[in-house]
């Protein structure tokens, strides 16, 4: 038995361990989010289902991903363990089942990335303008989600020739998480400083920083590949159903800032204790180019009315 071999079966054989003590910590973080929700502050009862719904269906997805990966080293060790060789090859096999299982984590990210878009939402005083990106970004995520496993289930060619679709859907999703964790954080900032927060952890899990690091190591891997990338892997597939799942447990807790308490964003700045902060110009930029013309106008017209209710009175106004 070659070294790679030996690190392949113990890569997989130790990833199991490793994916099944995440699996605990998202059970116990699971629980403590049901207690905050249930036992939390009053609140609706529609709120409480969704919020529950939300993260059972991130449990749910995730111990199913666990699962059939368990089944998959369980099968290689168990069934095809004669030899190290043996156990090696099924295991670098990969069969169809086990491919069109990946859906699970697929789809998880794909909700967990909802979750974050929404709380970026909220943060952003409902403001919708920050979240089409991430929402394009999480629709191409799914999109390249279907075609990667339709290509192996079915052994065809489907898509653009030389296109890694698996890679493309860890880059549209760390997109995604890089941006709307970036969002947050400057809002937090920028609103309120560190002051409305009581610690730099409790900034970190209002913005899944955690799954931001996740995916950003399961990218890397993917794209270096070899043994040690099931690990990454792994650590992925849990942060995608914890860290939102914690973002749920703030909110249900009372921890988080209430919507009331955010700015409801209309125009192209943002009040924060300290003066005003310049919303983003990008998001801006067609809407000040489409207004122009009709606020020049509208300033001309309330101008010459000035003017003739004045009866000869020279009197100037200031329109901003």
């Amino acid at each position: 038995m070659d070294s790679f071999t030996k690190e392949i079966n113990e890569s997989y054989f130790n990833t199991v361990i490793f994916y099944a003590l995440m699996r605990g910590i998202h059970f116990v973080v699971y629980i403590l989010a049901l207690s905050k929700i249930w036992a939390g502050p009053k609140r609706t009862g529609q709120s409480r289902v969704g919020m529950t719904v939300v993260i059972t269906i991130l449990f749910t997805l995730a111990t199913a991903d666990f699962g059939s990966f368990w089944a998959y080293v369980r099968s290689a060790f168990i069934a095809h363990g004669e030899t190290e060789n043996s156990i090696a090859e099924a295991l670098d096999s990969y069969p169809t089942w086990f491919t069109a299982m990946l859906s699970y984590s697929d789809a998880n990210a794909a909700l967990a990335d909802g979750v974050i878009i929404w709380r970026t939402w909220v943060i952003w005083g409902r403001n919708w303008r920050i979240t089409v990106l991430p929402i394009i970004t999480t629709l191409l995520t799914i999109a390249f989600s279907i075609i990667a496993i339709f290509q192996v289930v079915t052994n065809t060619t489907f898509g653009i020739l030389g296109v890694d679709y698996a890679t493309a859907l860890y880059i549209t999703t760390l997109f995604t998480t890089i941006f709307c964790t970036g969002a947050i954080v400057y809002r937090v900032v920028a609103i309120g400083g560190f002051a409305s927060y009581s610690s730099i952890l409790e900034i970190l899990i209002e913005s899944a920083i955690l799954y931001c690091v996740a995916t950003v190591f399961a990218l890397i891997a993917n794209i270096v590949d070899g043994p040690a990338a099931e690990y990454a892997s792994a650590f992925w597939s849990a942060c995608v159903g914890i860290a939102p799942t914690l973002v749920v447990a703030r909110v249900a807790a009372g921890q988080a800032k209430p919507k009331s308490k955010w700015p409801w964003d209309t125009e192209t700045c943002i009040q924060s204790n300290e003066g005003v902060v310049s919303f983003p110009r990008f998001f801006h930029a067609s809407r000040d180019m489409s207004s122009h013309t009709q606020t020049n106008a509208e300033t001309a017209t309330r101008l010459y009315h000035d003017q003739e209710g004045s009866s000869g009175d020279a009197k100037t106004k200031e329109f901003v």
